[in-house]
């Protein structure tokens, strides 16, 4: 009889009838809703097929794009640094070739030509950018574009090429485009808050700049109206205490405009 009731009341027993009564119940509001339309009843979930048609279409993504979106050219990379180091060109891309030249920052070209098929006593070299700091210091830039950089010489022995052989060598070199990974470049050289709105102010004090060259009497709100467009994250202090002074001293005016209303020209009446 012991044994009878510990079945009758085992907790999983329990748990089961626990589980059917709402069960039960739960249909029994749903009905009632479909029949007599009672506010307070549980709504019905609708079916999977009509969730997965509510959800917003994602637009296709290509692999070069996502390929492209995973990588920082050359000239991507310099201007991070620049900004979030506030260094020069140079200072920049000494520290790019260190980390290059330290196997931090992994490098490659863009049209990397493959060694697949290569086997045999012939050593095919790899295709991959230098890792010496020099190179990177030195480096030429495409005139025309400004992510492609003038690839290494070949190597070879100079003491068994001629000279003539040895320009041709050095003519034959291409611009071609390094990449870096987006991920490693943002970790080295991490974007904290703070040079971040010195990116922005920078950025914005030589657009309003321009602006006070093109129309020196346009008036600093409508400056800012500008500004915060192109610069979300530009502060109003910063625009007033940095910003405004410093894009009126490189357009050549005084850096604290006159206060007062700025006197109009009266027409000339025949």
């Amino acid at each position: 009889m012991g044994s009878k009731r510990a079945a009758k009341w085992c907790p999983d027993q329990s748990q089961r009838r626990l589980t059917e009564y709402f069960r039960t119940y739960f249909a029994a509001a749903r009905a009632t809703a479909r029949t007599r339309g009672f506010r307070t009843a549980v709504p019905s979930r609708p079916p999977f097929a009509e969730r997965r048609r509510r959800r917003l279409p994602v637009p296709y993504i290509s692999q070069a794009e996502r390929k492209a979106a995973s990588y920082m050219m050359w000239g991507e990379i310099l201007a991070h640094v620049r900004d979030v180091e506030k260094c020069a060109d140079r200072e920049a891309r000494r520290q790019i070739g260190n980390a290059v030249q330290d196997g931090a920052l992994p490098a490659q070209w863009a049209d990397e030509r493959s060694g697949w098929g290569a086997s045999g006593p012939i050593y095919v070299p790899g295709d991959k950018p230098p890792r010496d700091v020099n190179y990177w210091l030195e480096c030429e830039i495409d005139p025309n574009d400004p992510n492609r950089v003038r690839e290494p010489p070949p190597p070879y022995d100079p003491g068994l090429v001629s000279n003539r052989r040895a320009k041709q060598l050095d003519k034959a070199r291409r611009f071609r485009t390094p990449l870096f990974p987006r991920q490693r470049v943002l970790k080295l050289w991490e974007e904290t808050r703070r040079s971040a709105t010195r990116a922005a102010e920078s950025k914005a004090t030589k657009l309003v700049a321009d602006y006070l060259r093109a129309n020196p009497e346009i008036k600093r709100y409508d400056a800012f109206t500008a500004c915060r467009k192109e610069f979300p994250t530009l502060s109003g202090r910063g625009f007033r205490e940095r910003v405004w002074p410093d894009a009126r001293t490189n357009a050549g005016l005084e850096r604290r405009g006159r206060p007062g209303r700025k006197p109009t020209l009266k027409k000339q009446t025949s």
